[in-house]
């Protein structure tokens, strides 16, 4: 009995054992197929390809105006009147600002007299004496003829009583004093009736030419300053700096005024590795935000930066953007071949990587970067015609089965 009881036993044991371990089995098998199915991963790709990009260098850029200049007056005043204010849009010949002028209306009324008076000295040289200056110069010969000739005839009677021992020697000598005085005048008078007749020299209107060229020239000058007293805008642009008040001494030469152009540029330092790749003219994108604008290449410094040792470089915009801003520049050098794939493809773990659709199967591929074009980027370690994963990659792992979504 004791035995019979003990084999009942036993064999409950075992039908239990066995129970269990196919509920162990089956559980395991439907595990496993789970697993396999979470091992295929959904994903999208892209054939590689070949194919030509445009060549891109970047740079950072400071946003500046293609043109600032700094005015100034010609000479030291005062600041008078003040028509424009800084941010003002400001047209060619528009006023800007004025000097106190009454100092210089002074000078130029009284240069423009010493003009008149030398224009008519040299106009009379040119045209001769007036019929009364000749007139008046004819009486004066006569005139000194006269007394000449009077002296003579006195000189020679006194000359006859000192002969005779009449009178002293001294008082013959005060006589032909005298008339040598009288001669004189005489030839004096002769002479300038004959410069009256006959106009004034050569060297004579030379000179006087010359003193009314100079005349014309102070008054030109003057004439200059009055009008440099009121500063006008020789460009279409902004106003950036006024740096007088009313009332301030504005000295000669300083700047008053600060303005600059419309147009915008942006500026940078263009490195010597890639200076022989850009010329005027080259097309480059300017990225300011979300904002991207075209631009060109219209100037490039021919010596390096004493400092930076780059070559300052303007990539002139038909866009406006705030003055001083930091802008991306990226410089068009012309196209390269090679494979290009999306940025948003590829991976990093110290190394960059990607994933290949290998039929079912995720393949991982170190690339080495070349050079990046705005959302993509030229890579080696790719083959044209390879299966690229764009989509799905980043739950990837090496081996994962796949399947690739149309």
């Amino acid at each position: 009995m004791i035995l019979i009881r003990g084999a009942g036993k036993m064999k409950r044991y075992f039908v239990l054992a066995m129970a269990v371990l196919i509920v162990v089995s089956t559980t395991a098998c439907f595990n496993k197929g789970n697993a396999a199915q979470e091992r295929i991963k959904p994903v999208k790709t892209v054939e590689v390809k070949e194919q030509e990009s445009p060549a891109i260098i970047s740079y950072s850029g400071i946003v500046g105006p293609s043109e600032l200049k700094k005015l100034a007056f010609k000479s030291t005043g005062r600041a008078g009147k003040i028509h424009a204010k800084e941010g003002q849009y400001v047209k060619k010949g528009d006023m800007l600002m004025e000097l106190e002028s009454q100092d210089l209306q002074y000078a130029l009324a009284a240069s423009k007299g010493q003009l008149g008076a030398a224009q008519s000295a040299y106009e009379k040289a040119l045209n001769g004496a007036s019929p009364e200056e000749l007139r008046n110069a004819e009486l004066n010969v006569k005139k000194a003829q006269d007394a000449y000739d009077y002296v003579i005839s006195n000189c020679k009677k006194v000359e006859a009583l000192y002969n005779s021992g009449a009178i002293p020697k001294n008082e013959l000598d005060k006589v032909k004093l005298e008339a040598d005085i009288k001669e004189s005048e005489y030839n004096q008078a002769r002479e300038l009736l004959n410069q009256v007749k006959n106009g004034a020299r050569s060297e004579d209107k030379k000179a006087l030419l010359n003193q009314l060229e100079q005349a014309k020239a102070d008054y030109d000058y003057k004439a200059g300053l009055l009008k440099d007293a009121v500063m006008v805008s020789d460009i279409e642009g902004y106003v950036v700096d006024i740096l007088y008040e009313k009332g301030e001494l504005v000295p000669a030469g300083y700047p008053a005024v600060v303005i600059r152009n419309k147009g915008i540029v942006v500026n940078v330092g263009l490195a010597e590795k890639d200076y022989s790749r850009v010329i005027i003219g080259t097309e480059a994108n300017v990225i300011s935000g979300d904002r991207i604008i075209e631009g060109t290449v219209t100037n490039i410094s021919q010596v390096p930066d004493a400092q930076t040792r780059t070559y300052d470089t303007e990539i002139t915009i038909e866009d406006s953007l705030n003055l001083g801003a930091v802008a991306k520049v990226e410089i068009i050098t012309g196209n390269e071949s090679g494979i290009w794939i999306p940025l948003t493809s590829m991976l990093s773990d110290g190394t960059d990587y990607v994933y290949l659709a290998k039929g079912s199967i995720a393949e991982k591929r170190e690339v080495v970067i070349e050079g990046i074009t705005g959302n993509t980027a030229k890579v080696k370690g790719l083959k044209p015609g390879e299966q690229l994963v764009v989509e799905g990659m980043k739950r990837l792992r090496a081996g994962d089965g796949i399947s690739v979504l149309k």
